[in-house]
C-alpha cells in the first residue's frame, strides 16, 4: 500500500494492525475449543464456531478499526460511502479468513497436535493419489484467470460460477487438506487477478466487480467448508462402523465376518 498506492506510514501501520486484530481475537475466543482437536476444520461443530467467531467478532473489529484508520489518515475513497466501505472491509476480511485459516492451521498447527507435523509430506502423498481433482480445479481456475486477463469479464464470471459445483463434487470425494489448498489456490488467485485489473481500470469504470466476486467467494467458501466438514465426519463414522463390523472389540482381531 505504501509503495503502490502512496499511503502514508500511519495509514499503513493502522491497516496492518487492523489486519492482525481479527485473527488474534478469533484465536483468543476459540483456542480452548480448538486445543486438543486434531482436525478442527474437518469437524462441523468447530468449523461453524470458527465462522461465527470470525464473522461476528474478528472481522467486525478489523473492519471498524481499518475503516477508522483510513478515515482519520485521509485515505478514505471519496466516492465510497461510510457504510459501504465498512461492509466491503468486513467482507474482504471474512473472505480472506475463510480461504486461509484451514490451510494455516494444517501447516502451523497451533494446538501442538502431531497432525500438523510433516504437512508437506502428507500433502504430497494426498496430491499424488488424488491429482485428478486438483487438475480439474486448477484448469477451471486458469480459464477464469485467462478470460479476466483478456477482458472477457462476463464469460469469466460465468466460468467462475461453474467452479463452485466442481469444488462441491471434489469436497465430497477428496481429502480435506487437499480441498482446503484447492479452495485457497483458486479463490486467492481469482481475487488477486481481479484486484490487479480493478486497479488498472479507468476512474469511471464499474468498481463493483471485485466486491461481487468477493461476495461470491465468501458465500461459496463458507458453503464448501461446512460441506467438507460434514462429509469428512460422515466418512470417519462409516470407517468406524466398518471396523466395528469386522473387528472383535475385545481381541482386536478379525471376527467371522471379517
Amino acid at each position: 500500500a505504501g509503495l503502490v498506492m502512496q499511503w502514508s506510514i500511519p495509514a499503513v501501520a493502522w491497516t496492518a494492525a487492523a489486519s492482525a486484530v481479527g485473527p488474534w481475537l478469533t484465536w483468543r475466543w476459540l483456542r480452548r475449543r480448538f486445543f486438543g482437536v486434531p482436525f478442527p476444520f474437518s469437524r462441523s461443530a468447530t468449523v461453524l464456531a470458527f465462522m461465527r467467531a470470525r464473522a461476528v467478532g474478528g472481522s467486525v473489529a478489523a473492519a471498524f478499526l481499518g475503516s477508522a484508520g483510513l478515515w482519520f489518515t485521509g485515505h478514505w475513497p471519496a466516492d465510497v460511502s461510510l457504510l459501504g466501505g465498512v461492509l466491503a472491509y468486513w467482507m474482504i476480511e471474512t473472505t480472506g479468513a475463510f480461504l486461509f485459516a484451514p490451510v494455516a492451521w494444517d501447516v502451523f498447527n497451533p494446538s501442538g497436535m502431531p497432525s500438523g507435523r510433516q504437512w508437506a509430506h502428507r500433502f504430497a502423498l494426498v496430491a499424488r493419489k488424488e491429482w485428478r481433482y486438483g487438475l480439474a480445479v486448477l484448469l477451471l481456475t486458469t480459464g477464469v484467470v485467462a478470460l479476466l486477463m483478456l477482458g472477457q469479464s462476463d464469460y469469466a464470471r460465468a466460468l467462475l460460477y461453474g467452479l463452485l459445483p466442481l469444488l462441491v463434487v471434489v469436497a465430497l470425494r477428496a481429502s480435506p487438506n487437499l480441498v482446503h489448498v484447492l479452495i485457497l489456490a483458486s479463490g486467492g488467485l481469482v481475487l488477486v487477478v481481479m484486484a490487479f485489473l480493478e486497479r488498472g481500470a479507468p476512474p469511471g469504470g464499474d468498481g463493483t466487480q471485485l466486491l461481487l466476486v468477493a461476495l461470491y467467494l465468501l458465500v461459496g467458501t463458507a458453503t464448501l467448508q461446512v460441506l467438507l466438514a460434514t462429509s469428512s465426519e460422515k466418512r470417519r463414522a462409516l470407517d468406524r462402523l466398518e471396523r466395528q463390523a469386522f473387528v472383535d472389540a475385545q481381541t482386536r482381531l478379525l471376527n467371522a465376518a471379517g
